[in-house]
């Protein structure tokens, strides 16, 4: 029976099973082992950063934990199981909850997610589609420098309005 079942032939019949949930959409041992885990693609990106990009330990250690906590958290474990509006989702979260994250911070994650995905995408060519390519930083703010200031307005301090001259 199970050699008639996986025939080609019947494969509209499983998909038929599939659409009313009678099976599962993966089901086939086949399948199975072309399933891409999170694990191992965190550990290929890993040894990247580490040997071909020559990242420090500290930032590889970072990128690393952000990968394993996003995921984690939002309950993948294989490429396909990502969903950019659970990402979405689990980011505005962090940034909105009781202990809101800085924009900084955010902004990190969005960047470690997205460079992960054109890791698998471009140089490992595991996947066609980058599925967090679309996640969004947030506008870039220099808290560490004052506003710029409008042309034909003299600063304050008078920097930059006038030729240096040196006192002797």
């Amino acid at each position: 029976l199970t050699q008639w079942f996986d025939a080609p032939e019947q494969e509209a019949l499983r998909q038929e099973l599939v659409r009313v949930g009678v099976l599962d959409a993966v089901e086939s041992q086949d399948a199975t082992d072309d399933v891409l885990l999170l694990d191992d693609l965190i550990a290929e990106f890993e040894k990247h950063l580490t040997f071909e990009k020559e990242r420090t330990p500290a930032y590889v250690v970072a990128q690393v934990n952000i990968l394993n906590r996003v995921f984690g958290d939002c309950g993948f474990h294989a490429w396909g199981d990502i969903v950019p509006d659970k990402l979405k989702g689990w980011l505005l979260t962090q940034r909105n909850g009781e202990r809101g994250c800085s924009k900084r911070t955010y902004c990190q994650y969005v960047q470690t997610l997205r460079q992960f995905g054109k890791y698998v995408v471009d140089e490992l060519e595991l996947a066609d589609v980058n599925p967090m390519r679309k996640l969004k930083r947030l506008p870039h703010v220099k808290t560490d420098q004052p506003p710029p200031v409008p042309a034909g307005v003299p600063r304050a301090c008078g920097w930059g309005d006038r030729k240096s001259t040196r006192l002797n």
